[in-house]
């Protein structure tokens, strides 16, 4: 586990480093709509920093956090074995029922989890980590991590271990649940429970844009943040073609308008020249 959680513990403060300065100066403070809260729900990666994530999932509820990809300690094998430290367990090792999830060894209580999916007959899919050895290493693990790095009190003391997987494939999550405010172009964002916190973990309050799959927020001096929407773990990301700047008003390239009207016209002719052939 010691890979995972110095991966999460050094995601998380880079995320954070990148995010301190922003602070939308200028926002007129209108109502969100439903359609900018929509537009705004889900999970973002920020550009240029892997599996840093923050993840809006309601107009009241946010979290963040990391990800990453453990699938070489923690899988479910498409023979129905499930891999854990090491070790391939048999389903009569493990229990599924409800959508909880346990494995006890012999050697001790490895984890117990629950379903969040609202599916719990399928063992794919999105889970909460409850309680036992790999949820505390995990949990708490990245704070050993932290204090060794001098770095302790930057860390909030709540956190949520979440897991998603898919047949041989599974991504772990470690979430700081945060507050938000959604306004109509002004996003504030700020981690919960944040003791001792430093101000550079918190995203504070920015000017925000949705574009397609693209979260463009900006502070008072115009420098600009770029996050992407993150696909459902196992589907593939759509190819994403919109490079629209965050100051633009979205309206179409003339030079693609008059491209895409040509090629209209080229196929009319086409289809009138094969007609009265």
């Amino acid at each position: 586990m010691r890979r995972l959680v110095a991966f999460v513990t050094g995601a998380v403060m880079l995320m954070g480093a990148a995010a301190c300065s922003l602070d939308g100066k200028n926002s007129s403070l209108k109502k969100a709509t439903d359609s900018d809260i929509k537009n705004l729900i889900g999970e973002w990666e920020m550009e240029g920093e892997k599996n840093a994530v923050i993840a809006i999932e309601s107009s009241s509820s946010a979290w963040i956090g990391a990800a990453t990809d453990y699938s070489s300690h923690i899988r479910f094998n498409a023979d129905g074995t499930f891999r854990c430290g090491g070790e391939n367990y048999t389903k009569d090792q493990y229990t599924f029922v409800n959508g909880e999830f346990d494995l006890t060894t012999p050697d001790g209580h490895d984890m117990s989890m629950k379903k969040i999916d609202g599916d719990n007959d399928n063992i794919y899919g999105d889970y909460q980590l409850k309680s036992g050895d790999v949820y505390k290493t995990i949990s708490k693990g990245y704070k050993a991590k932290a204090k060794a790095n001098g770095k302790e009190e930057e860390l909030p003391k709540e956190v949520v271990v979440g897991l998603s997987c898919i047949e041989g494939k599974t991504e772990i999550q470690v979430r700081f649940p945060a507050e938000i405010e959604i306004y109509g172009d002004t996003l504030f964002l700020d981690l919960k429970s944040a003791d001792g916190l430093e101000s550079n973990m918190n995203l504070g309050t920015c000017t925000y844009k949705v574009v397609g799959d693209k979260l463009y927020l900006k502070k008072g001096d115009d420098t600009k943040f770029t996050l992407h929407r993150r696909t459902k773990y196992g589907e593939e990301p759509e190819d994403d073609e919109d490079d629209e700047d965050f100051d633009s008003d979205g309206s179409e390239d003339p030079r693609e308008a008059m491209r895409k009207k040509a090629e209209k016209e080229k196929a009319s002719m086409r289809e009138k020249f094969s007609q009265n052939g």
